[in-house]
């Protein structure tokens, strides 16, 4: 089975490779951040979030977050204007398949990128999810991996120009984490280890990143992409209601909204 096993009232334990051994020098991670599902999200201003790194004609970008989910059906990300039906959404069907969908306007009947993957995540577990695409040829591919490996895609289009911009159809709203804001739904969920790259992570170095946990502002065995990284949030504070952008870069931070909590439960 896929995923790491913890319980959501259980502390973690560890990826396959690093359990029972300490993580690299120069990276910790002893926290997560908890979502209950009641009314807490974290958020990110319009304008500068993790979306921005998907913004623009031919670009190539990745995602990289670990998540808990305590519900099969969940939110995982939503920022746009739900009633004029232009919006970026990530979330979990009921088979727990991840399902990226953009939409860029039900008048025009736009459909930007509808993809969904056999991830079949369960409940209580933690998973290490990357999501890349690549603008580099007339059309764009678009992949999922979790724990490391590719993730089969299951329903949706793959065949969307390069030169359309993800990030565009979302208008002006926050980004957010856990919340889907037009029905009002929020999400009991974990999140750990936030981060995007202005490139296409290779598979080398997204298992790299899942087996041995480098500090991702650092080159380290087959990772070889710090010098793309653009946002990177580790989310060790702890303390307070931010938690800040690690990459060197100065991007806005996460807020933690409504008691959204630090939690000793962490992927590894």
């Amino acid at each position: 089975m896929l995923g790491l096993g913890n319980s959501l009232s259980s502390f973690g334990a560890g990826s396959p490779a690093t359990q029972g051994s300490p993580a690299p020098s120069g990276n910790t991670n002893s926290y997560s951040i908890l979502l209950d599902g009641t009314n807490d999200y974290l958020t990110q201003p319009d304008g500068d979030n993790i979306l921005q790194t998907f913004s623009g004609a031919n670009v190539n970008a990745s995602l990289s977050f670990y998540l808990k989910i305590s519900n099969q059906q969940s939110f995982i990300f939503y920022k746009g204007q739900h009633n004029n039906a232009m919006y970026m959404q990530l979330q979990t069907n009921s088979g727990g398949d991840l399902h990226l969908y953009i939409l860029d306007g039900y008048d025009q009947g736009i459909v930007v990128l509808n993809r969904r993957w056999d991830t079949n995540f369960s409940v209580d577990t933690w998973y290490h999810v990357v999501i890349t695409t690549d603008g580099s040829a007339t059309n764009r591919v678009t992949k999922c991996y979790v724990n490391g490996a590719e993730k089969t895609a299951n329903f949706g289009n793959d065949n969307v120009a390069s030169s359309v911009d993800l990030e565009e159809s979302t208008l002006a709203s926050p980004f957010y984490f856990g919340y889907q804001p037009h029905y009002g739904n929020f999400s009991e969920i974990y999140f750990d280890q936030v981060a995007t790259w202005t490139s296409v992570l290779t598979q080398s170095a997204i298992t790299e990143i899942y087996t041995n946990n480098p500090d991702l502002t650092s080159d380290s065995g087959n990772y070889r992409a710090s010098s793309s990284l653009d946002r990177y949030h580790k989310i060790e504070e702890n303390t307070g209601t931010t938690s800040v952008d690690s990459s060197g870069n100065s991007n806005a931070p996460l807020t933690l909204v409504n008691g959204a909590a630090w939690s000793t439960d962490k992927p590894w």
